[in-house]
């Protein structure tokens, strides 16, 4: 990011998520975060700027979980479960917000189709640039 003169900030992290455990594959997250700021850095233009947030999903009493896309942000202070949630289907969701040409929103939904499975969205023309 330095080299390309884009600012790379950590945005908002829920405080709960830094006395919370979270059961997950941790390769894959990794992975999965080299690749979205990796390729955020990669498609902003010099001068911009990528961001990364990280926030607790709760699912309602259910146990279904809300979709990602649908969920509104935690606020700063949300330091509880909301009531009617469970702790054990929590999920952590990590944005990575830039301000690079973006995806359209069929690319999005592919992304966000199926999270167990590698989805590669976009033109392979415009990747190495």
């Amino acid at each position: 990011a330095r080299g390309k003169h884009v600012s790379l900030e950590i945005g908002h992290v829920a405080p709960e998520l830094m006395r919370t455990s979270f059961l997950g594959d941790e390769r894959r997250l990794q992975q999965c975060l080299n690749n979205g700021i990796s390729n955020a850095i990669k498609f902003t233009e010099a001068g911009g700027k990528v961001l990364l947030n990280a926030r607790v999903q709760h699912a309602p009493a259910s146990g279904q979980p809300t979709s990602a896309a649908d969920a509104e942000p935690a606020p700063a202070a949300a330091d509880e479960p909301n009531p009617g949630t469970s702790a054990a289907t929590s999920r952590v969701v990590i944005e990575v917000v830039d301000t690079g040409m973006g995806l359209s929103p069929p690319e999005l939904q592919a992304l966000n189709q199926d999270l167990k499975a590698f989805t590669q969205v976009g033109k392979g023309q415009l990747q190495g640039r």
